[in-house]
Parts: C-alpha cells; sequence; structure tokens
C-alpha cells in the first residue's frame, strides 16, 4: 500500500506513520505490516496471500485490508490530514515490485480524478487496471497508439488538442460548456474538434472510439503523475527490469 498526505510532508508525518502502524500490528496477533517511507510517500508491505488457496486465507486478506482502511480513516481524523491510499494486489514475494507498480497506479487513479481522503485498491480501477495489467510498457504503447499523433501536435504547436479533447469526452463533446471550462469561444472548440479528428483519422462520433480515446486519456495522466513521462511525452517508455521506477529514453 502506497500512502501520500495531502497536506503534508512525509517526513513531518513519518513517526506517527510508522508507529500507528506497528501499534495496529500489535493489536491483532495475525496481522503483520512492515510501514516505512519510500520516495517521498509512505510505503506498507503486508505478507503476501495467495488468492488461490483455501477460503479462510482469503478472508484473512480481505479482514487485513479493511483494517487498513479502518486505520486511515482514524489517522485522518487524529492528525487532521488528508491520507491517499492505493493498494496493489496481492503477490507472491518475487513479484513484490508488481504490486508496488500496481499501488502506484492505483494512487495515481484517484490523483488524476482529484479526489481527496481516498482510499483506492488496484482492481476497482476498471478497464484501467486491465490495461495496466501488461506492465508499464504496455499502457504506454496503447496511449501513444491511440494519442500520438495528437500529442506531437501539442508539442510541435504549444496546442490545447488533447485538453481539448478530454473536456469534449468528459461533456459528451458538448462544445458550449467546453468551451466555457477553456475560457474560448464554441467555434474555437469546433475547430479543435475538427483538427483532433483529421489528425486521428477516426470518426469522433463513433462511440467505441470514443471510449478508447477516453480510456487513452486517462492512461496518459496517469503515466504522468507516476513521473514515468513528463506531460506530453510520446517517445519510448521501458521499465527498469530491477528498479522501482520506470525510465524514460530519449
Amino acid at each position: 500500500m502506497l500512502v501520500d498526505f495531502e497536506d503534508q510532508s512525509i517526513s513531518d508525518m513519518e513517526v506517527d506513520f510508522t508507529g500507528s502502524l506497528l501499534q495496529l500490528a500489535h493489536r491483532y496477533a495475525d496481522a503483520i505490516l512492515c510501514p516505512l517511507t519510500w520516495q517521498g510517500r509512505g510505503l506498507v508491505i503486508m505478507p503476501d496471500v495467495d488468492s488461490n488457496l483455501e477460503p479462510a486465507l482469503r478472508d484473512h486478506t480481505a479482514g487485513m485490508q479493511q483494517m487498513l482502511q479502518d486505520w486511515q480513516q482514524d489517522f485522518s481524523k487524529r492528525h487532521q490530514v488528508q491520507v491517499d491510499c492505493g493498494l496493489g494486489s496481492v503477490h507472491k514475494l518475487p513479484e513484490l515490485q508488481r504490486s508496488y507498480q500496481e499501488a502506484r497506479m492505483a494512487l495515481s487513479y484517484g490523483r488524476t480524478k482529484h479526489e481527496h481522503g481516498f482510499f483506492r485498491y488496484y482492481e476497482d480501477c476498471g478497464i484501467l487496471s486491465n490495461i495496466f495489467a501488461g506492465g508499464v510498457e504496455s499502457a504506454f504503447a496503447f496511449c501513444r497508439s491511440a494519442l500520438g499523433r495528437l500529442l506531437e501536435y501539442d508539442g510541435e504547436n504549444e496546442g490545447d488538442l488533447l485538453a481539448t479533447l478530454k473536456l469534449l469526452l468528459e461533456t459528451n463533446f458538448n462544445y458550449s460548456a467546453t468551451a466555457a471550462e477553456l475560457f474560448v469561444h464554441a467555434n474555437t472548440v469546433r475547430y479543435r474538434s475538427d483538427k483532433i479528428e483529421q489528425l486521428l483519422m477516426r470518426d469522433l462520433s463513433d462511440p467505441d472510439v470514443r471510449f478508447n480515446l477516453y480510456a487513452a486519456v486517462r492512461v496518459q495522466e496517469i503515466l504522468v503523475d507516476m513521473h514515468i513521462l513528463p506531460d506530453g511525452y510520446v517517445g519510448k517508455v521501458h521499465e527498469k527490469v530491477h528498479g522501482s521506477e520506470a525510465a524514460v529514453n530519449h
């Protein structure tokens, strides 16, 4: 589980963060929690439990998750701080890195939706968890395939086509509402919409096209929030095999 404190630095909360979780583990005989800080965030490692084993162990995992969610609510209330949590899936110890990346994705999912004080499970991120299931490389490939020409145009012309596309998708292509959000004229939005359609060579009135484009926009936002690629970048991305982060190769 990855933990972000919205209103305070983790360095200011580190002692209370670690101590409260160790006390929590002490209260429950079957709870093993390893709290630490990592790259400016709180990190909690729990023992891996194979979800394919007997129901008792699956119940134990669910109980641990609920216990952590209760801790989040209690910690937030006692310290008057917004606590965001992203929880990865259960994996065996050699695949701990995979659970960490899933927790990062779940945390970024909530942040890019501008949620506050959330507890987000990776498995509850809908279609996006399926897109990220193949790793960062495949998620980036999906994003680049869908939006590459658009991002290249924005990068070369300092354009706002990506932001316009996102708002059009969120407003069901309501030009007036999109224009109001962007502080431009509705005719400007119509022009941009035509330009987007031209660049992507897609029919933006097609529901399947809109669905795929919105998923790609969300993937791009999450990859940027995860610091896996800078905003607007359309080059290659490679994950470090033995590292905790992904590197962007220029």
